[in-house]
């Protein structure tokens, strides 16, 4: 049996393995400078030749950068060669800002995940350091510095989910990222209320972040719970039949109403592509009795408008006479299918604050409308 002489690989290459595995988890990021060659070699207890012939191969790889007098330091062209391109493309086309927005959406969305479950005490720490910068810099009325600011909240996030491609992935389109937030911020800046709630929102996540990775679960069946509940669909099927012409014109503004809040917000001037905030509906059931108050029968959480389906056929119309003897026609029959997504779940202490809130009464908007409904919920 043949044995294999084992080589005994070179100390230079290492050290080169090292910082190389440094650079790719982002402990090394682009543009950090590196200590000097004597504290490098007495870091790896190894001799300063070993070190230089390490980083020198390192240069020839385009990894590290040398500047006259100044030190070694982690090329910043390891993310730029990767998102320059990209960045002129998209920034002469103001419609793939729709693209980036939900690009954004995936990657925070994971990151967050991971970073709850892989997170450090020094990652949750950079975190919130973060989020203070963020609103100091809000506070100073700073659109650009904020921007800036959440980008390194964004690339403190990813660090914490310890996932060197989606690291990579994020600094790579750092400069991409930091200009949609900017142009969303100036379009937000036009609406406080929706300033307010995205501070609001990125305050929950690292709430979120930070006591989900801590382990601590005040209920043992929390677990269990959280694993088997999730955000559920509605969808009802509703038959309007005007009686008056009162009732006729409620239907339609009841229509109108529901598609406007169902449609997209955009913004306004030249880049239009900022899509605000959907309005959310609290869906509440009731019976109304003989002498005019009502019952509470079930109140389901909040939700989005997913569909909306309107159709008028099949019933024909119906002639209404107005006071001054107008004769106008409107659908005998509109029927109507809606599904709804819930985006947060209702907990016992929301329920029972709704129930109490609304025990025999009705809401205002309902008592203007007077409309027969026939519901089917599926």
């Amino acid at each position: 049996m043949a044995y294999q002489r084992i080589r005994q690989p070179k100390l230079s290459d290492v050290i080169e393995q090292e910082l190389e595995r440094l650079i790719v988890e982002g402990t090394l990021s682009p543009g950090q400078q590196l200590p000097p060659e004597r504290e490098l070699a007495r870091q790896f207890d190894v001799s300063r030749p070993s070190v230089r012939e390490a980083i020198q191969r390192l240069e020839a790889k385009r990894l590290l950068t040398r500047r006259q007098g100044g030190g070694t330091f982690v090329s910043e062209n390891i993310w730029k060669s990767f998102s320059d391109p990209l960045l002129n493309l998209l920034s002469s086309h103001s419609e793939t800002q729709l693209d980036v927005l939900e690009s954004r959406h995936a990657m925070e969305g994971i990151s967050a995940y991971f970073a709850a479950l892989r997170g450090t005490e020094e990652d949750f720490a950079r975190i919130q350091g973060c989020l203070e910068r963020i609103s100091q810099e809000q506070a100073n009325n700073d659109i650009e510095a904020e921007s800036a600011e959440v980008m390194q909240f964004l690339i403190a996030l990813t660090e914490a989910a310890h996932n060197v491609v989606l690291l990579h992935i994020v600094r790579s389109l750092a400069p991409l990222l930091e200009q949609n937030i900017l142009q969303n911020f100036k379009l937000l800046r036009r609406r406080p209320e929706a300033v307010e709630k995205v501070s609001k929102h990125r305050a929950n996540i690292v709430d979120a972040i930070v006591s989900g990775a801590t382990g601590n679960t005040i209920n043992p069946r929390t677990d269990i719970l959280f694993k088997n509940v999730g955000y559920r669909d509605h969808s009802f099927s509703f038959k309007l039949l005007p009686r008056t012409r009162k009732e006729a014109e409620a239907i339609d503004n009841i229509l109108n109403i529901f598609q406007y809040y169902s449609l997209p917000d955009y913004g306004q001037g030249s880049a239009n592509f900022f899509i605000g905030y959907p309005y959310e509906f609290l869906i509440t059931f009731f019976t109304q009795q003989a002498d005019g108050s009502t019952h509470h029968l079930n109140t389901i959480g909040r939700s989005v408008l997913e569909i909306l389906t309107v159709d008028h056929a099949g019933g024909g119309r119906v002639a209404f006479v107005d006071e001054a003897g107008k004769q106008e026609f409107f659908p005998a029959v509109t029927s109507v299918e809606m599904t709804f997504k819930e985006t947060r779940l209702l907990g016992r202490d929301q329920a029972s604050a709704v129930w109490r809130g609304t025990k025999n009464k009705l809401p205002s908007q309902l008592v203007a409308n007077d409309v027969r409904l026939s519901s089917n919920d599926s």
